[in-house]
């Protein structure tokens, strides 16, 4: 046999060999990438289950507040009913229980960071005198401040214009914006449910 044809011999030996790592390697890499796919597809329903979840939690705390707010507002009301209060004593009362209900909310903190916040409401179209902010533990500083609807969050969405559309349209709205943690540069999701 010359060299040549050993030389033949050999790759003709290898091809199958070859063509059978060819063909391994190939469904290796395929059903990697639909593994992957499939991981991508769970992480998917994963996440989407949680922020329903997260959702669920968000209006059950909320209900329970106003549950709380409507309580407050029915012993107040029960309250001035039962005596005979002048029109000064009627809004130290009020005032009472407003200032009761502020500190109601700003004691309410559940989950990992959640709070409630309230807005008066001036105009469901929104502008830039919308709402006044009332209570809110997050952010302190803008109790009794003016808000406008055209604020952006850290992405530039205007998410005050998105609840103000869902909430005319449904009554309630689950808003999704980002905003920057204060305590750091870090921008993270924010999911808020209005009513």
């Amino acid at each position: 046999m010359t060299k040549k044809e050993s030389t033949f011999l050999r790759y003709i030996i290898l091809i199958p060999f070859i063509s059978t790592l060819f063909f391994l390697l190939l469904t290796v890499w395929i059903n990697t990438y639909l593994n992957i796919k499939d991981g991508e597809s769970i992480v998917k329903e994963i996440e989407a289950n949680m922020i329903s979840d997260k959702k669920s939690v968000i209006k059950d705390r909320v209900n329970f507040v106003l549950e709380c707010i409507k309580n407050k507002q029915k012993r107040l009301k029960k309250k001035i009913q039962k005596g005979s209060y002048d029109k000064k004593a009627v809004q130290k009362l009020t005032n009472e229980t407003k200032n009761d209900i502020i500190k109601t909310i700003n004691n309410f903190m559940f989950d990992n960071h959640g709070y409630v916040f309230i807005y008066k409401i001036l105009n469901m179209q929104g502008g830039k005198r919308f709402a006044v902010m009332i209570a809110n533990p997050n952010t302190p500083h803008l109790i009794g401040k003016y808000l406008d609807s055209g604020f952006k969050d850290a992405k530039g969405f205007k998410f005050r214009e998105e609840f103000l559309r869902k909430i005319n349209k449904y009554g309630e709205a689950f808003v999704k914006y980002y905003y920057k943690k204060p305590d750091g540069n870090k921008i993270s999701l924010k999911i808020s449910y209005f009513k």
